[in-house]
């Protein structure tokens, strides 16, 4: 069928993710159209990864979020049962978390439902719509989301990311605005995931090292 999922073609996008210098996969994401598969079809997807992603020395994150709260509990479950060494999930899209409350209660019940898993909040407001302040929500969810790890934080907005690091620098921020990754270095950020690494993973392996080695200006000349 044209539209049935093409499972043989990750070992060969892991192969070039291992040559290119990439060590974790983010499955099931916004590059990888989770919103657009069926549950089971999603499942399919984590498992074919969880086979594949050890062989190239890659580690794994598993999305999990979906617009029903039941459905991002037992993708958290299976991918749990895996071997997943984290689960992310974004908001429900339609009816939207509207408050810090009401986005903190979605994530701990998500996250619960993988209780020995850590749990990264998958923060994407341009497709999600749920824009609330990332500082804001580590306060209200780090003492009630015993699991969270941290957040996929893909925004522009640096300032909040700003807050997030200095308020809670416990959290592992992961960064997801590819064309901005030299601020996010200044920031502090060590860890990046970006639907662009897909295919330049070397290219950005190539800035990081530059910036570690010789700081802000000779990344910027290697990003040009």
């Amino acid at each position: 069928a044209t539209n049935a999922l093409n499972l043989s073609a990750i070992e060969a996008q892991a192969a070039h993710l291992n040559a290119t210098g990439v060590r974790w996969v983010f499955s099931c994401g916004t590059t990888g159209e989770s919103v657009d598969l069926t549950p089971d079809e999603r499942k399919q997807v984590a498992e074919r990864w969880a086979a594949v992603a050890p062989r190239y020395g890659l580690g794994h994150i598993v999305h999990v979020g979906a617009d029903s709260v039941v459905t991002a509990q037992e993708l958290a479950n299976h991918a749990q049962s895996i071997g997943a060494a984290a689960i992310a999930a974004m908001p429900p899209t339609y009816f939207k978390p509207v408050n810090i409350a009401t986005l903190t209660e979605t994530m701990r019940v998500i996250a619960a439902a993988a209780s020995k898993t850590p749990f990264y909040y998958y923060h994407i407001p341009s497709m999600t719509g749920v824009r609330l302040p990332m500082a804001a929500f580590l306060d209200a969810a780090a003492p009630r989301i015993p699991t969270l790890r941290g957040v996929k934080y893909t925004d522009a907005d640096l300032l909040d990311l700003q807050a997030c690091l200095l308020r809670h620098p416990s959290i592992h921020m992961m960064y997801g605005v590819d064309y901005q990754t030299l601020p996010a270095l200044t920031l502090g950020l060590r860890a990046f995931v970006g639907s662009t690494y897909n295919y330049n993973g070397d290219l950005h392996n190539r800035i990081l090292d530059a910036f570690g080695r010789a700081g802000a200006e000779a990344a910027a000349a290697r990003a040009q």
